[in-house]
């Protein structure tokens, strides 16, 4: 006997609206680590300029001084950006999926149910390591590089997730203290 086909039509009203549902938002220490970043970067990119205004010896003094603003101003526009970014980026954790959405002037936002991760692991840098706080990344098949990373969880956090994904999606043999 066949079963009969059926391939019904969902119309976009009738969908749940993930924005009415509640972000949890990452740690607040990772605005001090991408803070720290940006300041790390643009100080380089200043240094660079001082050093390269120091031995051209400028014509104008004019340029030197707007070449050495110019980092101070994209810091100062980097920090506003990490502030407003801070207030959108985050995740929800669902019965058969994960969404996380992140960025402020561009966004990204990603769904991935537990039915297609391979695994997942927590990463920590040196900073992160200092802050306690990690990076989730969760892999699905194909490809070498993590589908989904949320940065700036709370270690702990971090480490639930983790364990929570290898226990939905069978990956989990042990927890090992990362």
């Amino acid at each position: 006997m066949e079963s009969e086909f059926s391939n019904e039509i969902i119309k976009i009203d009738q969908l749940p609206a993930i924005e009415q549902e509640q972000v949890i938002l990452l740690d607040e220490k990772f605005i001090k680590i991408r803070t720290i970043n940006s300041l790390g970067f643009y100080s380089l990119m200043a240094g660079c300029i001082m050093t390269f205004g120091f031995v051209a010896i400028p014509k104008s003094i004019m340029i030197f001084v707007f070449l050495l603003l110019f980092p101070i101003l994209l810091f100062l526009l980097n920090i506003w950006l990490i502030k407003k970014q801070f207030k959108v980026e985050g995740y929800i954790l669902r019965t058969k999926d994960i969404y996380f959405q992140q960025g402020y002037l561009w966004t990204k936002k990603m769904i991935i149910p537990f039915n297609r991760i391979q695994h997942a692991s927590v990463h920590q840098g040196p900073l992160e390591r200092y802050f306690n706080i990690g990076k989730l990344r969760i892999f699905t098949a194909g490809g070498q590089s993590s589908d989904l990373t949320i940065p700036g969880l709370d270690m702990e956090d971090a480490l639930k997730l983790k364990q929570l994904i290898g226990n939905k999606t069978g990956t989990l043999k042990k927890m090992d203290n990362d």
